[in-house]
């Protein structure tokens, strides 16, 4: 009998908890900023052996609001050579295999400064499109005419960090500056509520104000986004005409029609125990606390208003937002889009594990774009 009633007490509770507390309790969750009430000297700049490690050639700030937040930037400019040496991101990861090789082969030995090139032609002979050798080229080609300015935003929840040493270092070494950016709240950036790209594109138009003013910009201006980030770039275009093309890597159609698929990959159990309707109506409720409206989030509206050229890069095992998202994006603006569906390529490993071969889609529509 107590094994009953303990049964149906924990049966009440899980019919109870959606009507209740649990949609407010998520939507809580998806606004609060991973640097709640954190103030930049606390998050703090990159430090001189940071900035070697991953290869950042500048860092900046930029105050955006209101709300008020400061966002942290990183620069890297356009390069063809980069130095490998002891402390770097890439002599980390590289010093293994020749370390491999030095042991198969005694008489050779692994030098301490290793240099390697990236070629911007698409029919690299070598399928990661780099190679290494022991000293610079002569002549030593270390810059690059600056082809344009590519903005990076990460995902949510993301530091910029895990975009420099891909496709930061990837696209410089093709001739673009390279401007990553903390989006607030995530990263070294400031802000205790993250709005899902509401006021996050308002930011990004000041950020982009302010490059213009202290001269950063070089040629077109590009920007480049992931999910979130990818989202927040198709709103920015529909808001500037400074934009001159967008990358959107596994972009949502709309805030609304994602949450649900993105909460029952991310929660798993979780999100069934609370269901679709609880889903939808925290998104709801974070509108309400955090003043934006679930509603006008929405690329797939954006992208009809603009002109701005997009290239759409979507995996087709993408659980979290699924492919069908870039197909209504690409369906609402047939005109001014190329849609890109990578097969084996899920939401995580899309951006990371396929880099060469989409980056020579990304080049190649650059190059063919306006």
């Amino acid at each position: 009998m107590r094994l009953v009633s303990k049964i149906l007490l924990v049966i009440f509770f899980l019919l109870i908890i959606p009507s209740s507390g649990c949609c407010r309790y998520l939507a809580d969750r998806l606004i609060k900023a991973p640097n709640y009430g954190k103030a930049k000297e606390q998050l703090g700049e990159l430090t001189e052996d940071r900035m070697k490690y991953l290869q950042i050639d500048h860092q900046m700030r930029v105050d955006v609001g209101p709300p008020d937040a400061s966002l942290h930037i990183a620069i890297i400019e356009p390069k063809i050579e980069w130095e490998v040496t002891p402390g770097t991101l890439w002599y980390g990861n590289v010093r293994g295999l020749f370390e491999k090789i030095a042991a198969e082969h005694p008489d050779s030995t692994v030098p301490e400064i290793l240099y390697w090139r990236k070629y911007p032609d698409s029919n690299d002979s070598d399928p990661a499109g780099f190679t290494f050798t022991t000293k610079p080229s002569e002549p030593n080609l270390i810059e690059l005419v600056t082809k344009g300015t590519i903005i990076c935003l990460p995902g949510i929840r993301m530091s910029k960090d895990i975009l420099v040493a891909t496709w930061g270092q990837v696209l410089a070494a093709h001739g673009y500056k390279m401007v990553l950016i903390d989006l607030r709240g995530q990263g070294k950036s400031t802000g205790d509520m993250i709005t899902l790209g509401s006021v996050e594109t308002r930011d990004l138009l000041q950020v982009i104000d302010c490059l213009e003013a202290e001269g950063i910009i070089k040629g077109r201006l590009i920007l480049m986004g992931g999910s979130y980030g990818a989202a927040i770039a198709i709103n920015a275009a529909q808001a500037d005409e400074r934009i001159e093309a967008v990358i959107a890597m596994e972009p949502y159609s709309s805030l609304t029609e994602a949450a649900w698929s993105f909460a029952r990959t991310e929660f798993g159990f979780w999100a069934w125990l609370f269901g679709k309707s609880c889903i939808e109506k925290s998104i709801e409720i974070a509108g309400s606390i955090a003043g934006f409206k679930p509603e006008d989030i929405a690329p797939v509206k954006a992208i009809t208003k603009s002109k701005t050229p997009v290239l759409l890069i979507h995996g087709l095992q993408d659980e979290h937002i699924p492919y069908q998202h870039s197909i209504r994006l690409n369906k609402a603006a047939p005109d001014h889009t190329k849609l890109v569906l990578v097969d084996g390529s899920d939401h995580l490993t899309l951006p990371f594990h396929k880099i060469y071969p989409i980056r020579d889609e990304i080049i190649n529509w650059l190059e063919e774009t306006p």
